[in-house]
């Protein structure tokens, strides 16, 4: 079930960048289209507990997902990006790759980046 899960998402992509590769007129930027993808999703924790997303970054799958989360975790351990995403030093954060509803906006070269995370994906984690 999986595969048919990810093979729709890839047909969605590939149709959302077909869509706008034409050759009359290439945008840089396209209208947002809300989609399935997957996410580096980074956290900051509060004094209460509560999470707040304070970063993403876009993947193309679970495997480009992991590897951009490793990357992530590296560039959050410097202390001048930490104080770009809060004024605390002591800040605690966590990434997570998850399959994510986001707004996704095509480039001219075909590729894609988030605008805006919209939640988890909640259909990725029902037990067929």
């Amino acid at each position: 079930m999986a595969v048919i899960k990810y093979l729709i998402l890839l047909l969605f992509l590939s149709s959302l960048a077909a869509a706008e590769m034409t050759d009359s007129a290439k945008e840089s930027n396209s209208d947002p289209h809300k989609g399935v993808v997957f996410a580096v999703c980074v956290f900051t924790h509060g004094e209460d507990g509560s999470r707040t997303l304070v970063a993403h970054r876009e993947a193309t799958d679970l495997v480009d997902c992991l590897k951009k989360k490793r990357l992530t975790e590296r560039e959050f351990k410097d202390p001048k990006t930490r104080k770009i995403y809060t004024y605390s030093s002591d800040a605690v954060f966590t990434m997570t790759c998850d399959k994510v509803d986001a707004e996704v906006e095509i480039q001219e070269d075909g590729s894609w980046k988030i605008l805006k995370i919209l939640g988890r994906h909640d259909a990725a984690y029902t037990k067929d």
